[in-house]
């Protein structure tokens, strides 16, 4: 008996859900009983992507939701309904993990609503009742369901000196989790809620005052504040207002099936609650554009630290992991790592060049650490030691152990133990081949394939081909077609995924999956998935060397920026035969209309000019305050700048930016920085103007020293010759071509 024939036989009362329960549902990874599922996706039985849903979670007041009675079977059954049968009125079936996790979850966070509302008491549910519902799902679960007085009462009665606390990471931290557990709130929730992590705050201050032995660090957090601050979205709303309308709807088609709120009217009309809600509807705020340069910048570092570095650490892994395995059975494991350390900056520059990371500081893991012995301590135990104290009498003195007393004396001896004197990049051998190379394999993967992060974390073990017509990728197009494909390629793709490849060996091994982000790196634990793209991008970006902007921040870099740039460089830059049919093909797109945003005149023309006006209002503001006499476009800015009253420095790139609109500012990237030249009205005053025309072509020194129309930029000036890569494996490929050649025009040389 199939699972449709089932589900028809419950729905005409013939059968219980007991035979549902033992429905074989290929989506369903999980025994049906068990309270977290593990799913793929339904729409496509394929599909790479694998979700997991919990049922239970905390009950608001104290408590799980297991504790209410068949409030779990009730969910389970309607998220089964849901997927498998659609005879609703106004719905269609869920065919995704994403959405039918936010089913689930949705209803949970209704129950608890309820429960707070009036104990889920079934036979006293009244039309004021769905009034107060109605009206509380329009805010956060953290608003609604009073999460701050709630946790202020419970901390306050209990007292803050007799909080649980728990040692993480070295250290002592109070433990929210047996807190939250008590007053059945969820963290989740409320991790956005400023005045909740004010307050939090404030109990680790109380806590460290009162306390004497023990003293607690709060960790860092990154608040996101929606607009509205206490409220829902309008489209979040309708979310939940959907949700609860299918769970009405299948309660009263089939209410012997369920336990709770059965036959109840939850929500009346949907649409007009929505209407009459006030609510706004969700402003995303748009993927911020990467400048040119700064995107090139990181694909550029990217592909030279695969081509140049990766063969070399793989070798260096091998001879630090059989050195590390050696001293562990001579000596203990923490002696043996700080001399396999000391071995590692001993190599020296094995691979000099552009974005190297030789020599290493460390093979593990390497970490600045504050002087801990102070001159006063060194100087006492130096005076004891020329006084010809022996050495038990000035450890027993001074209290010291043995590890102690020899670091002592072989820093009064000026010799630096485990060759910390040694030079390095500060970068270990685990952050150089298990972050830096995986990442550089990423983005490298993501510029000149524009997938989406599921797809290309979706990526398995021979996923690529040589046809006939060069390279192919095979991907999971996630999103419109649910199915696997063949997509067009370049070398240097190739060369990342070979890498990847090399990098998971063990790890597949170890864990038996096909995955190419399982790694067992150097700290010899169960292999770790890595599934994210920003996961080690802020140092990458630190050593690579990108600049922040002006508020100390940087561009966060997401799928969707990776596939713009694609779409726009690629149809502009890139490929000259390319039309719009070929690239809604590449990109996967059902309809050309998504591919055209990028592409229509007016709108990739505005996104050049916005992208060039927010690097060029940079520059110029970064460069004027560094700047004692001001010339050409700067002495230009400069007195519009003074001009105006109370310029703080927010407001500096606001002006800067109207400036450009003004003026009409061209920039070309020259060999010593930005040139002005080909601005309307500005031509005649540059240097190199001949016959009509500026010749940027030219920029050296020579010509381009104090050219009104110059704006002078260190980390692109370049004298030297530029060579483009050299690689067998990246030879043919027009747009890695274009992409070197146009980041070595806006980069530093290559030595």
């Amino acid at each position: 008996m199939n699972n449709v024939s089932v589900l028809h036989q419950v729905l005409n009362g013939e059968a219980d859900t007991s035979k549902l329960a033992k429905g074989n549902y290929d989506w369903l990874l999980s025994e049906y009983r068990e309270p977290i599922w593990k799913i793929q996706d339904p729409g496509n039985l394929s599909s790479p992507i694998v979700g997991t849903i919990n049922f239970d979670g905390p009950l608001i007041g104290g408590g799980r939701l297991i504790d209410i009675e068949g409030l779990v079977d009730d969910l389970k059954l309607s998220l089964v309904f849901a997927v498998e049968f659609s005879a609703f009125k106004d719905q269609v079936k869920i065919r995704s993990c994403s959405a039918m996790r936010n089913h689930v979850y949705i209803l949970k966070r209704v129950f608890n609503e309820i429960y707070d509302m009036q104990g889920c008491r079934w036979d006293r549910w009244l039309e004021k009742d769905r009034q107060v519902l109605v009206e509380r799902l329009k805010y956060k679960p953290s608003v609604s369901q009073n999460y701050l007085p709630r946790l202020t009462m419970y901390i306050e009665n209990v007292g803050i000196e007799n909080l649980p606390v728990r040692k993480y990471k070295g250290s002592v931290k109070i433990n929210y989790d047996a807190v939250f557990g008590e007053i059945g709130i969820d963290y989740y929730q409320l991790r956005g809620d400023l005045e909740i992590q004010k307050y939090l705050d404030e109990v680790y201050v109380r806590y460290n005052k009162q306390s004497i032995s023990t003293k607690l660090k709060r960790g860092e957090r990154a608040l996101q504040m929606n607009s509205s601050g206490t409220t829902l979205s309008r489209d979040r709303y309708e979310d939940v207002l959907r949700a609860v309308k299918l769970y009405q709807a299948q309660t009263s088609l089939m209410p012997d099936q369920y336990i709770n709120a059965s036959r109840l009217n939850l929500v009346y009309d949907a649409s007009s609650t929505l209407r009459s809600s006030n609510l706004k509807p969700s402003n995303p705020s748009r993927t911020r554009n990467i400048p040119v340069p700064v995107f090139l910048h990181l694909v550029d570092a990217s592909i030279r630290y695969i081509l140049d570095y990766a063969d070399t650490l793989f070798e260096i892994e091998d001879k630090l992991a059989l050195e590390h395995k050696k001293l562990t059975l001579q000596t203990n494991s923490y002696e043996a790592g700080k001399i396999v350390n000391a071995y590692a900056r001993e190599l020296g520059e094995v691979k000099e060049g552009r974005y190297s990371p030789f020599p290493l500081a460390a093979y593990k893991h390497f970490q600045i650490r504050e002087k801990n012995i102070s001159d006063e301590d060194l100087s006492i135990f130096h005076d004891m030691v020329n006084s010809g104290l022996g050495r038990a009498e000035i450890r027993k003195i001074l209290g010291l152990s043995k590890g102690q007393y020899d670091y002592r004396s072989k820093v009064i001896r000026n010799i630096q133990p485990y060759g910390k004197n040694l030079p390095h990049k500060g970068i270990s051998l685990q952050k150089a081949l298990y972050q830096f190379l995986p990442l550089s394999c990423l983005i490298v993967i993501f510029a000149f394939s524009a997938r989406r992060e599921s797809e290309v974390f979706g990526m398995r073990e021979n996923c690529y081909q040589k046809f006939q017509d060069g390279w192919r990728v095979k991907f999971y197009v996630a999103k419109s077609l649910r199915r696997h494909e063949w997509f067009t390629s370049v070398p240097v793709v190739i060369k990342a995924i070979k890498t990847l490849e090399a990098l998971s060996e063990e790890g597949r091994k170890i864990s038996r999956s096909d995955s190419l982000y399982r790694f067992n790196d150097t700290f010899n634990r169960s292999p770790i998935n890595m599934d994210r793209l920003n996961i080690a991008m802020e140092p990458f970006l630190d050593f690579i060397g990108v600049e922040k902007g002006e508020g100390g921040e940087r561009f966060k870099f997401s799928e969707h920026q990776f596939r713009r740039f694609f779409a726009i460089m690629y149809f502009y830059r890139y490929e000259k035969q390319a039309d719009l049919e070929a690239l809604t093909y590449e990109l996967r797109h059902e309809d050309w209309s998504n591919t055209a945003v990028y592409l229509t005149e007016q709108e990739s023309g505005r996104i050049f000019r916005e992208v060039e006006k927010e690097y060029m209002a940079e520059k110029l503001v970064g460069t004027l305050g560094a700047e004692s006499e001001p010339r050409g476009v700067l002495r230009d800015l400069s007195e519009r700048i003074k001009q105006t009253v109370d310029v703080v420095p927010e407001n500096r790139s606001a002006i800067a930016m109207k400036y450009i609109e003004e003026n009409s500012l061209r920039m070309d990237f020259i060999s010593e920085g930005i040139c002005f030249g080909n601005t309307p009205g500005r031509s005649e005053l540059s240097r190199c103007y001949s016959d009509g025309y500026v010749m940027c072509h030219r920029s050296s020194s020579e010509v381009c020293t104090d050219c009104p129309n110059l704006l002078p930029i260190e980390n692109i000036r370049n004298d030297k010759k530029v060579a483009a890569i050299e690689n067998l494996e990246c030879d043919n490929a027009s747009i890695l071509d274009a992409a070197i050649s146009y980041s070595n025009k806006v980069g530093e040389g290559v030595d």
